[in-house]
């Protein structure tokens, strides 16, 4: 099981899904980059998964920042397209959850690392796996927080040294 701590990773899938709830989340599954991690873990390649939702305020800046953070670049301020993603190392901050009495790590912090991933071609990403009229839903609801985003000072995660929950 992979230890609380903070690890770099790369993101190396990412999808739009939607909860038994009907919230839209992103799901990405980081691959860990660090060597110690291997040799701890007895497991050649270490992966961990995160969610980013987008039904509050808050967690949908969040989400936008991490995705950024990965290198998701949102061409044509369309929040469903996910290029771009898997471009950049981040730092992730895990820790383990209690969830009906069994334990596991958790992404609880996505942090920009700034500067691209040595392999940066692009990653087969996944566009929006929801329905057209959800993706369509999707995109008009946080269209304007995408510009607003861009049209805010210029501060990336790095030069805020703020953690990114998840």
């Amino acid at each position: 099981m992979l230890q609380p701590g903070k690890y770099r990773a790369k993101p190396i899938f990412g999808e739009w899904l939607c909860s038994r709830n009907g919230n839209e989340f992103v799901r990405v599954c980081f691959q860990i980059l660090d060597a110690q991690l291997s040799a701890s873990n007895d497991a050649p390649e270490a992966s961990i998964d995160a969610r980013f939702f987008f039904t509050q305020s808050k967690n949908t800046e969040i989400s936008i920042r991490a995705l950024k953070a990965c290198g998701c670049i949102f061409p044509n301020n369309d929040i469903t397209d996910l290029s771009g993603l898997g471009n950049h190392e981040v730092e992730l901050v895990v820790a383990h959850q209690e969830y009906n009495g069994f334990t596991s790590p958790t992404v609880k912090w996505v942090n920009s690392l700034s500067k691209p991933s040595r392999n940066a071609a692009m990653s087969p990403f996944k566009k929006a796996e929801l329905t057209s009229q959800q993706a369509v839903a999707i995109r008009q609801r946080l269209k304007g927080t995408l510009l607003q985003d861009k049209s805010a000072a210029a501060v990336t995660v790095s030069d805020t040294n703020e953690d990114i929950p998840f």
